[in-house]
């Protein structure tokens, strides 16, 4: 079972309007950025002793319009590779899931595959 928060009300709309602008299966990207409404909830960004931080990609999934997947994008010191942290938010729940290495793209073969590498479009 992976772990989920609950978001209050206050917090909905700010989340939802990280993608407002965007159509259903795109992506919007935000180099360097994490969203102080996470942070509000608990989802802290990794330590930074072993992480470098990219940003945030935010997709509204085609076969999911309920949802906005949120990917946080680090390079990882001691591999030297990308790894990216994965959060549903499901506005009609109100809630966020996260997803552990590769569950995802397990439960939603359409993105498997494009987690991994790196994120140039990141990099400033």
């Amino acid at each position: 079972m992976s772990k989920s928060w609950i978001v209050p009300d206050s917090l909905c709309v700010p989340i939802q309007n990280y993608y407002s602008a965007g159509t259903s299966g795109a992506t919007l990207t935000l180099p360097n950025y994490f969203p102080p409404e996470f942070e509000t909830i608990g989802i802290k960004k990794r330590g930074s002793e072993r992480n470098d931080y990219y940003g945030m990609v935010v997709t509204n999934p085609l076969n999911f319009p309920n949802n906005y997947v949120f990917g946080f994008s680090y390079l990882d010191k001691k591999d030297c590779q990308t790894d990216e942290d994965l959060y549903v938010f499901d506005f009609i729940k109100k809630e966020i899931e996260y997803f552990p290495r590769g569950s995802y793209e397990k439960e939603n073969s359409l993105y498997a595959g494009t987690h991994k590498g790196i994120k140039d479009y990141l990099i400033p």
